[in-house]
């Protein structure tokens, strides 16, 4: 790996604006004398820092690639906006603004080296084997083995739901029932993991039986052959007020009171706005062995549609509590990922998953002065580009960060197994 920095740090210093006041009669058409200069500094243009770490590969054209991963800062809270020329009476200011607020205090780091080493943006390791899992091309339509395995646990199924509506019937009419919180949890993970996946399998089934020629034949097409597959893994965009201030001037530099309106002279406003998109990128190739067409290699075919053959995914599925560990990891997507790798003879070419995450910094400001409120706003920017790459054979086994859903599913299991 190399590392590379370049960037524009530094700039010469140049006058904002200055402040006049009129010292000699005739008052209000007298000459204006300058009080004092209002200095900007660094510089009166963007600012940018960039480190990348890399490999070197042969080229051009450069056809494989590598790890990789690319920090940004771009930001121009140092830029002079909003040029005025105020005058009122006595008084007079003629220049430009800088924000009153920089939009770097509140991005959340208080360095570029620390949104690089703290962020942890750079790393989407735990999206490969889910990637690698939902576009791979022999990934079934349905997974009828696993429903045919469970189907003992319907009638338990119908019996939580019925209890759960009987005790809230009863409850609406006043009687006395059982339905506390440890019920309540057990109706929840009823639904969760007995009733949604029951009626996904039968809509997966569905699908996969109206489309089975189409997926047959596109099986028949591409076997022995590189196919590209990829797509986005998560897309997330949130948006935070993280300051407010009202009452004084929004903008820089502090402007003299006989030349504002108010109280309030202005006004300031910080938001942070965060966005973060996640995809897979591959070639696969398979090799159903077999002549294609024949009774035999279309059997094999039908299997793979339906998640009807015999694999280590299927022994995995049926353990008691492998639905819990893939609802906090990825150790399903891997275990599938091995299976389809021992049967269809599954390697890729090369497979990425690659992260874009950006955080930005809005400060806006504004000052009321007497010939009009005037407004100007600055950003600091930081941004994160990454990608890792897969072996021939897939991703490592990685954990998962917990979400609000998985919590939640957490609590209740908790709930019910109190005692």
């Amino acid at each position: 790996m190399r590392t590379r920095q370049r960037g524009d740090y530094f700039a010469d210093t140049f006058p904002l604006g200055t402040s006049y006041i009129e010292t000699a009669p005739p008052w209000g058409d007298g000459p204006w004398n300058p009080t004092f200069y209002h200095v900007g500094n660094p510089g009166n243009k963007p600012r940018y820092e960039e480190v990348t770490k890399d490999e070197l590969h042969p080229g051009p054209p450069y056809r494989t690639g590598g790890p990789f991963t690319s920090w940004k800062v771009n930001t121009d809270e140092w830029v002079a906006k909003a040029p005025v020329d105020v005058p009122y009476f006595l008084w007079r200011y003629a220049g430009e603004h800088l924000p009153a607020i920089r939009p770097s205090v509140y991005s959340g780091y208080s360095s570029f080296s620390d949104f690089q080493n703290f962020s942890g943006y750079d790393d989407v390791s735990d999206w490969g084997p889910t990637g690698w899992n939902r576009f791979r091309p022999t990934k079934s339509g349905a997974d009828v083995a696993v429903f045919l395995g469970e189907l003992k646990e319907v009638p338990r199924m119908l019996r939580t739901t019925a209890k759960g509506f009987k005790d809230v019937w009863k409850s609406m009419g006043g009687s006395p029932t059982g339905f506390g919180p440890k019920s309540v949890a057990n109706h929840w993970l009823n639904t969760q993991f007995g009733w949604f996946p029951f009626l996904n399998d039968l809509r997966n089934f569905y699908t996969s039986a109206t489309n089975f020629d189409k997926k047959l034949k596109q099986l028949r097409r591409d076997n022995g052959r590189w196919v590209k597959r990829g797509g986005t893994l998560s897309t997330e965009n949130d948006s935070e007020l993280v300051y407010e201030q009202t009452g004084s001037a929004g903008l820089l530099p502090a402007p003299i009171t006989q030349l504002c309106s108010g109280p309030p002279y202005g006004s300031g406003e910080v938001w942070r706005h965060i966005s973060r998109h996640i995809w897979f990128e591959g070639a696969f190739r398979y090799w159903i062995p077999g002549k294609p067409g024949t009774l035999p290699w279309n059997a094999k075919a039908a299997a793979l549609i339906f998640g009807a053959r015999p694999s280590p995914s299927l022994v995995w599925e049926l353990t008691p509590w492998s639905w819990l560990i893939d609802w906090v990891s990825n150790a399903g997507d891997c275990i599938d990922n091995l299976s389809s790798i021992l049967y269809d003879n599954l390697c890729a070419k090369y497979a990425y998953v690659m992260g874009h995450t950006t955080v930005k910094t809005v400060y806006t400001g504004k000052t009321n002065y007497k010939t009009g409120p005037v407004t100007a706003s600055w950003y600091y920017s930081l941004d994160c580009k990454t990608r890792v790459a897969a072996s021939p054979f897939g991703f490592g086994l990685t954990g998962s960060d917990f979400s609000a859903r998985q919590w939640s599913i957490l609590s209740a299991l908790g709930l019910t197994r109190l005692r």
